[in-house]
């Protein structure tokens, strides 16, 4: 009873307790390792055919691995040509065409799971290493790893019987 009095009084005498508030921002920027291996570093093709419609695909993957800590979204380039060739949107004499593919699983995929959005660009140019689903930039997850195949359209002509090799890059961006 007597806080109730208490209470009261205060009320009628037109006091009251103020309440007031802070709020703070805290911000933080994760420092990310991006770190990808790629196993085995190589696939040989053998002997193909040069000619019109002249194709073939790798008969084994790649296993392209996240290793950082954090998700990356993934491109991929033709890092090095081969001499005397050069990568294209269409085969033509000593111009190829070097697609790549991360279908979901580890057995050959058909020649459909290589439709034009999973090229590589000209030397040098950089574009999306589509997921399976066929995403752009579809992000390699934290700790995961996806397939690569290879399909290679060979030129319709070349200068030379010469072996080549072709060096491919893939870039990981933190998302």
């Amino acid at each position: 009873r007597a806080v109730l009095a208490a209470m009261t009084l205060l009320a009628l005498s037109g006091e009251a307790w103020a309440v007031g508030s802070a709020d703070g921002t805290l911000t933080v920027t994760p420092v990310s390792t991006v770190s990808l291996e790629l196993a085995p570093t190589y696939y040989a093709f053998g002997s193909v055919d040069v000619g019109v419609g002249q194709s073939t695909h790798s008969t084994s993957m790649q296993g392209l691995h996240n290793h950082g800590n954090v998700a990356v979204s993934m491109r991929k380039k033709i890092q090095t040509e081969p001499s005397g060739w050069t990568a294209g949107s269409s085969a033509s004499n000593n111009v190829y065409v070097l697609y790549a593919a991360t279908p979901t699983g580890s057995a050959q995929p058909a020649t459909s799971v290589f439709p034009s959005d999973r090229k590589f660009l000209a030397s040098s140019a950089e574009n999306a290493l589509n997921d399976g689903g066929g995403s752009v930039d579809g992000p390699l997850p934290l700790q995961g790893c996806t397939t690569i195949w290879y399909r290679l359209d060979m030129p319709t002509g070349s200068d030379t019987q010469a072996g080549r090799t072709i060096t491919v890059r893939y870039l990981g961006t933190a998302q």
